[in-house]
């Protein structure tokens, strides 16, 4: 399995599965919080790493543009979705 595959694999695992909890009411106060930090912190790391990481390491340019491209966009309609659950 390639690095680009094993990240959207989890992100696709992570984002099914706060949406399931989400739907069965599962998220206690705790795994609510650390999921608001979680999205937060992506929404304001994430474009600054993805903007720096090629910079600093080359070879981290196609993870980068993997994540710019498919997996912030999982994230972030996985945080709208749980939202809507509170």
């Amino acid at each position: 399995m390639s690095l680009r595959n094993a990240i959207l694999s989890a992100a696709a695992v992570a984002v099914v599965a706060l949406v399931a909890a989400c739907q069965d009411g599962a998220l206690t106060p705790a795994a609510q919080n650390a999921i608001k930090v979680a999205c937060n912190v992506d929404a304001l790391a994430q474009p600054v790493a993805v903007t720096l990481a090629p910079g600093v390491a080359p070879g981290l340019a196609p993870i980068a543009a993997t994540d710019a491209a498919l997996v912030h966009p999982a994230v972030v309609e996985a945080c709208k979705a749980v939202k809507l659950c509170w």
